[in-house]
């Protein structure tokens, strides 16, 4: 995301939880993770904080990633992230030539 200080790092019912806070005073969690820094630590944009373990009710692995204002306001984490560019692919058995078009394979 950004820097950040870590809130949070440890166990939460039996899962690695992994909590930052951001500039502005927002609160990012992850979970379940293992994390790799230490309550109170700073940290910087593109650190590496965490490694993604098991969970206990997903059937492969997958992210709980949240977002908190305040101290109970929860937003949707995916306003961190910048707006997605649409993008188009060719039709299936196609490849793109040189240009970018889609053409015959």
């Amino acid at each position: 995301m950004g820097p950040g200080r870590v809130h949070y790092a440890g166990q939460v019912a039996g899962r690695g939880v992994l909590s930052l806070t951001l500039p502005g005073g927002l609160r990012t969690t992850y979970e379940p993770v293992r994390p790799l820094v230490a309550e109170g630590e700073v940290v910087t944009a593109g650190q590496v904080v965490a490694v993604l373990t098991e969970g206990s009710h997903c059937p492969g692995p997958c992210l709980h990633w949240g977002l908190l204002a305040g101290e109970d306001a929860y937003r949707n984490p995916l306003a961190l992230l910048p707006a997605a560019t649409p993008r188009l692919l060719p039709p299936a058995g196609t490849a793109p030539d040189r240009a970018g078009r889609a053409g015959a394979g």
